[in-house]
């Protein structure tokens, strides 16, 4: 029998691979239990193909199957790899405290999301104190544009990924939610203007939040942001609680190693940047070091 190319073994495997890891993306969906022939119809692979990853698969540890109704779901090896990313994640290190004081001093839930395949993926969330909790899970995704940590997000991509979600489509989830591309061009750019993003029940009825971006040196790599009733977001506390989310935001970020162009914020940080560039940043002196501490605790009034 005639060996085969050395390339088309290298093609076969990763094939092999990228199905294997779209076996676990597909039990990582509700209802997290399938059956062979379930994920066979999702993936539209040939079940005796599909039984092979899943052997390899489990016998690496990586899913289980139920020997009574034959479904599988994911293992708890997943959980492990999973949570090495927020243990060596900077962004959630530095935002973890934050979120805390951010949840004590507003009275709201506070959350911390990051951009993962075109939606928002939560990484962290904080209760307030003696307060019911709104239920957000960790590793939960979220829509970029019924969001305000989505638009936090959105507002500083470049042009392309914006036009990417537009042509696959804005759904509503509520009356208010933005639905097309004009009025979610219009939206970011408030964003820019303001360093915040608002959500006023776009993503669920009776409920409101505010997020603004976090940066590094690079650029935006997070945002953070609260939940609440309108009980508790108010329009007469809007603007309180914005300038608490935008604050807390730059004292993140300048942990990330941000340096705004001034320490006065709101001026030339958040100006009218195109979308999708940053604002510019320079090399702080290490005799202005010691002036860093107004970044953290920001003028007021």
């Amino acid at each position: 029998m005639p060996r085969q190319p050395k390339k088309a073994i290298v093609r076969r495997r990763v094939g092999a691979a990228r199905r294997c890891l779209q076996v676990l993306e597909v039990l990582a969906s509700e209802p997290y239990l399938f059956t062979l022939a379930d994920i066979a119809e999702t993936l539209s692979l040939p079940k005796s193909s599909l039984y092979r990853l899943l052997s390899l698969l489990s016998d690496a540890g990586y899913i289980e199957e139920e020997p009574a109704t034959k479904r599988y779901s994911l293992s708890a090896k997943v959980l492990w790899i999973g949570s090495s990313y927020l243990r060596g994640s900077p962004v959630q290190r530095c935002a973890h405290s934050a979120l805390i004081q951010l949840s004590n001093a507003t009275g709201a839930m506070s959350h911390l999301g990051v951009w993962d395949s075109g939606t928002v993926l939560i990484l962290h969330t904080a209760d307030p104190p003696n307060a019911a909790s709104l239920f957000v899970e960790v590793g939960e995704r979220r829509p970029l544009h019924a969001t305000a940590l989505g638009k936090a997000l959105l507002a500083w991509r470049p042009a392309e990924d914006v036009k990417r979600l537009c042509e696959a489509g804005l759904p509503a989830f509520t009356p208010r939610t933005i639905t097309t591309p004009e009025a979610l061009g219009e939206e970011l750019e408030r964003v820019r203007q303001m360093g915040a993003a608002i959500d006023n029940e776009e993503y669920a009825l009776g409920l409101r939040c505010v997020a603004s971006p976090v940066r590094n040196q690079s650029g935006v790599v997070a945002a953070m942001g609260i939940s609440g009733d309108l009980n508790l977001i108010t329009d007469e506390a809007l603007p309180r609680l914005t300038k608490q989310v935008r604050d807390m935001a730059l004292q993140v970020s300048a942990q990330l190693g941000y340096r705004p162009l001034s320490p006065q914020y709101g001026t030339i940080q958040y100006g009218t940047p195109k979308a999708g560039r940053e604002p510019e940043a320079r090399p702080v002196p290490a005799d202005k070091e010691s002036e860093l501490a107004e970044v953290q605790v920001l003028t007021k009034g």
